[in-house]
């Protein structure tokens, strides 16, 4: 940030420029405002106005408040702090410095209950901002960013082009406050004024009807915001005749926030109301209702007696006696016979409580919260979602409520991005709106990350988690706890964060090595089975060398017997050969026998011819 001098010189241009802006906005918005104003005066309790009170004929009777509203607002409001509003860098690692003055102007700020303080009036009223501004810090006195929540409806001269709900898309903004004459002098200069004030008034004083009311023997101190030609931001403080302060703000967002309700459009021009103005009809009707059966039980007999004529003749200083004291017995004459009748309290209100209950109902349908609220564990609702989802996700209700919460989320999206960029020099870094506690720092993100990782991982390696958890702790043993655990950790985990060791390569000679190790219990399990298959091996060589031996006897049984008979077959062929030699050495005895007996008879023959031939 530029500042300029400490106390910059007269510029009329600006505070004209400041009072026509101021003026064009409490004109256009004359009609919002106004609404806003008597919103807040009703939800405080000062429902019944003289112009109300007349319109309905009151007089004289009773006017009661019977307020439904801060139910609503409670059950609508308080679930924000459950609802996405911390602001964490996507890019963390890279802009860790801006993280943690995100983190701590959460915490020194108390920026979530702002947030709700501004999501609640805007709940009732139908619009609140919340405003960045930088103030000292009471330790250092350097210069720190917070958000503000403006209380004053009318303090915000907002500018009247804006269409989001959330008014971040503004080219001008001012917030407009009161400082007495005395302050101003002496923080400012005597010169703050005109030497002839009040008869001669500054410039900056007449700057609108929004802010015609104002305390005695105040002038009004403004900030005024402008996007300039670099697209940033000027900011400009005045009071009285001068520019006190003027500043470059490194962010493109006009730092001046709407927190929205919900959107209606009149005359052609988009608003915003809240439950005052959704429900005032019923809360009117309510209202009427409860004063009334307050009026009949006021005005319904009381217990009492009723006596004859002549009763009490003579008998005054007895009636004088009952009636200064709670004593009921007293003396009474008969009148023919006739004593005092007891008067019964009675009063007719069923109407009318049907009445209430039917409204607060009618209201809870309107706006779609229970008219009870959110009653936590009790009932249906249940315990492991937040009350933001219970109403969210009612079916006949989501658009009611559902409405309001994306306004909110829209405008906490804008007031973190106008930090970030005022943080890092007018740059946008990416980032997301998470749910966390009440205190929210990075150290709790983490411990939430680590316990959710905790049961992502196996037994052996929690113990490194727990050290990583140690190291989110605060406290003053949290050192030494985080050395007692890596002290006491298995020997075979090892840590490589304070290192200088590549952690891939550490991973990859961890994979060969396991992959080493299952070879080798590979091979070991391949050695102890083949080790088993040798002994079932030999006890099945052993069984075939028993059985080989019982095969091998009876082989040779057999074998013997198939000699045997081998041999009787040849003893009996020899026997047949020798038969058959006998019988052939017979037949060839038989046959020469034949031949010469043949031989013989030839020759006879011959012989016999001889001697036939020889005789002739």
């Amino acid at each position: 940030m530029a500042e300029s001098a400490e106390y910059p010189r007269i510029d009329r241009d600006i505070t004209e420029k400041v009072v026509d802006f101021l003026k064009e906005s409490s004109e256009y918005y004359s009609s919002s405002v106004k609404d806003r104003v008597d919103a807040d005066r009703m939800f405080s309790g000062d429902f019944w106005t003289p112009e109300l009170t007349k319109e309905w004929h009151r007089g004289r009777r009773r006017s009661e408040h019977l307020s439904q509203w801060p139910v609503f607002e409670s059950a609508i409001s308080s679930p924000l702090s459950a609802s996405p509003w911390h602001a964490q860098l996507d890019a963390q690692a890279d802009y860790q410095q801006v993280q943690d003055a995100i983190n701590d102007i959460e915490a020194d700020s108390d920026a979530k209950n702002a947030f709700v303080n501004c999501f609640a009036k805007a709940v009732d009223i139908g619009a609140n901002f919340i405003v960045v501004t930088t103030v000292a810090d009471e330790w250092t006195g350097e210069p720190k960013i917070i958000p503000e929540c403006v209380k004053d409806p009318t303090a915000v001269a907002l500018d009247p082009t804006v269409t989001t709900a959330s008014a971040r898309d503004a080219e001008r903004g001012a917030v407009v406050n009161w400082i007495s004459e005395h302050k101003a002098k002496r923080l400012y200069g005597n010169d703050v004024l005109p030497l002839a004030y009040p008869q001669s008034l500054p410039a900056l004083y007449d700057i609108g009807d929004q802010w015609a009311k104002r305390p005695n023997k105040t002038i009004p101190i403004v900030t005024y915001y402008e996007h300039n030609a670099n697209g940033l931001v000027d900011m400009y403080k005045l009071c009285g005749t001068k520019i006190v302060e003027h500043v470059e703000l490194p962010t493109t967002i006009i730092p001046i926030i709407r927190f929205a309700g919900y959107e209606v459009t009149r005359n052609r021009m988009t608003d915003y109301i809240g439950i005052v103005r959704k429900t005032y009809s019923l809360q009117l009707g309510l209202n009427l209702a409860y004063s009334t059966m307050l009026d009949r039980i006021n005005r319904s007999p009381k217990a009492n007696f009723m006596f004859p004529a002549g009763a009490l003749d003579n008998l005054e200083e007895y009636l004088q006696r009952c009636c200064d004291d709670d004593a009921l017995a007293m003396i009474f004459n008969p009148v023919n016979g006739q004593g005092p009748v007891q008067l019964k309290e009675a009063f007719e209100t069923g109407d009318l409580q049907n009445v209430i209950n039917t409204t607060q109902q009618l209201m809870a349908a309107v706006l779609g919260i229970p008219p009870t609220g959110i009653q936590g564990s009790m009932g249906n609702v249940d315990v492991q979602r937040t009350a933001t989802e219970v109403l969210e996700q009612a079916a006949n209700r989501e658009s009611n409520v559902a409405t309001l919460y994306s306004h909110a989320y829209e405008a906490m999206r804008a007031i973190w991005m106008c930090v970030i960029e005022m943080l890092n020099g007018g740059k946008r870094i990416k980032f997301s709106l998470q749910a966390g506690p009440d205190i929210i720092t990075a150290n709790m993100k983490r411990r939430q990350e680590l316990q959710v990782m905790a049961g992502l991982l196996p037994e052996p390696l929690k113990p490194i988690l727990a050290k990583y958890y140690a190291d989110t702790l605060s406290t003053d043993d949290a050192k030494a706890l985080a050395k007692d655990i890596i002290a006491n950790m298995d020997p075979s985990i090892k840590l490589v964060t304070n290192q200088d060791l590549d952690a891939y390569a550490i991973h990859e000679i961890k994979q060969m090595q396991m992959v080493a190790n299952q070879a080798m219990d590979e091979l070991e399990s391949t050695k102890q089975e083949n080790a088993d298959l040798k002994r079932q091996l030999d006890s099945l060589f052993a069984e075939l060398a028993n059985k080989r031996e019982d095969r091998q006897l009876e082989w040779n049984k057999a074998l013997l017997d198939q000699q045997a008979k081998q041999a009787q077959l040849e003893l009996e062929a020899a026997k047949a050969g020798a038969k058959q030699s006998i019988d052939s050495q017979k037949l060839d005895l038989e046959g020469q026998k034949v031949a010469i007996e043949a031989q013989d008879k030839m020759e006879e023959t011959i012989a016999d011819n001889n001697r036939m031939l020889g005789g002739f």
